[in-house]
């Protein structure tokens, strides 16, 4: 058992052929570790672990960094009638995840299944089901847009789905569905989290009580370690709401940023222009009916 260290590992751990691990030295002149009575030996449990991770897996949180990232599901939308087929493509539950970054106000945030998620058949998605030699039958997703060949692109990952995306004059106006769709799930998630606070005070409430009920141990060892599990699980809540909160702010930013792009100003206003038409053409409509009725009542 080795303990962890960030930034002051000496050694790390390898599998060798015979399946056994061995405990090998970093940057050692002698390529041997330090026999003195004062050197710990430590390793990195991994660069890109999470506070959760670290917790969940080691029971411990890095007391020198904030919450590094953070893991969200991406719900589908009952509103998208495509959603049972996008369910069917992805071959793993949709996610994103959040990383803080050194600056104070910057975040980075990954999700390829992202912009399976904010897509639809009118921007150029299509499904079809291909009969195959054996008599099975494939679902599979073709991208069509007008600057794409007539039976349109063969999307056989998320990746190359973002790259038809950013090859269309309409990336922009994905992109800013894909930013204020992140924004309300991380928005979400933070509403869950503080709804979640009541409930929270409880669970420690109820575990103060039961540290002094003397199961095992003495009721002092008890109540030592569940301070310290209470703390732990507090410091976790808390480095998960800053993450969430930061992110909700740049991604309000980024927002701002993109809708002042020509691109998307056009898009809205043509948006705006075939909502407001449409609207005239069912008022019309509607006067008409009335009209035919009342020169019927007159005669």
């Amino acid at each position: 058992m080795v303990n962890h260290s960030d930034d002051a590992a000496n050694a790390y751990y390898n599998l060798n052929e015979a399946g056994d691990i061995d405990l090998l030295p970093i940057d050692a002149d002698d390529g041997l570790l330090s026999t003195k009575e004062t050197t710990e030996v430590r390793i990195n449990y991994g660069l890109y672990k999470s506070s959760a991770e670290l917790l969940f897996s080691y029971g411990f949180l890095n007391a020198h960094t904030s919450c590094q990232w953070l893991s969200l599901p991406l719900p589908s939308s009952p509103l998208d009638p495509l959603t049972p087929a996008k369910e069917r493509i992805l071959h793993s539950p949709p996610t994103v995840k959040l990383i803080d970054l050194p600056s104070p106000l910057s975040i980075a945030w990954l999700s390829a299944e992202i912009w399976l998620l904010i897509t639809n058949a009118e921007d150029g998605l299509e499904f079809k089901v291909l009969q195959q030699t054996d008599g099975s039958q494939e679902l599979v997703l073709y991208w069509r847009d007008d600057t794409d060949v007539e039976e349109g692109v063969l999307v056989d990952d998320m990746d190359t789905l973002r790259r038809c995306l950013e090859k269309s004059d309409l990336w922009e106006v994905f992109h800013l569905r894909a930013i204020v769709t992140l924004q309300q799930i991380v928005t979400d998630k933070l509403q869950q989290l503080d709804e979640s606070e009541e409930i929270f005070t409880t669970i420690l409430e109820s575990a103060k009580r039961s540290s002094t009920e003397g199961q095992t141990g003495t009721v002092e060892h008890q109540g030592e370690m569940r301070e310290g599990v209470v703390a732990l699980a507090r410091e976790l809540r808390e480095r998960e709401r800053r993450l969430l909160t930061k992110s909700i702010t740049w991604f309000e930013e980024e927002k701002e940023r993109l809708v002042k792009m020509e691109v998307i100003q056009g898009y809205l206003a043509k948006a705006q222009e075939g909502q407001e038409g449409q609207e005239e053409q069912e008022g019309q409509e509607g006067q008409g009916e009335g009209g035919e009725e009342e020169e019927e009542d007159f005669s």
